[in-house]
């Protein structure tokens, strides 16, 4: 029992940034967001959909963008401006992923890849290619 109040604990004092709240925490604010010069184009098109509702799907994109995005130096500018260390929930929006490596490698590196319900494999000498899909 113990251990579940320490992850309670653990987890509770972590702030989980998400696409439910990172217009809140991120981009409404504008200090913050000065910080992060580098993502001055998502934030540019975030704020245009906010002004022209047209452009809606064009504001959620952005939000998608950021999250990954997101480098660990700037995740770092993040938690030190909100003052609390934070975990970013990713989106993997990718319909196709594909991978590449030697043919000796294929049963370590098939281990670590996530796999999606469909696959294709295609071999050139002792190079071994595949591609999954959803």
């Amino acid at each position: 029992m113990s251990g579940f109040f320490f992850l309670y604990a653990f987890y509770s004092s972590m702030l989980c940034v998400n696409l439910n709240n990172i217009e809140e925490l991120i981009f409404f604010d504008k200090k913050l967001r000065g910080k992060l010069p580098e993502m001055t184009h998502l934030f540019n098109q975030w704020e245009l959909a906010q002004r022209a509702t047209a452009l809606r799907a064009m504001g959620k994109r952005a939000l998608i963008d950021f999250l990954n995005q997101i480098t660990d130096e700037q995740v770092g500018v993040i938690e030190e401006h909100l003052g609390t260390k934070i975990v970013l929930d990713k989106l993997d929006y990718h319909i196709v992923k594909s991978y590449g490596f030697a043919l000796e490698d294929a049963e370590a590196k098939l281990n670590e890849v996530s796999t999606f319900s469909n696959a294709v494999l295609h071999r050139d000498g002792n190079q071994l290619y595949i591609s999954f899909w959803r």
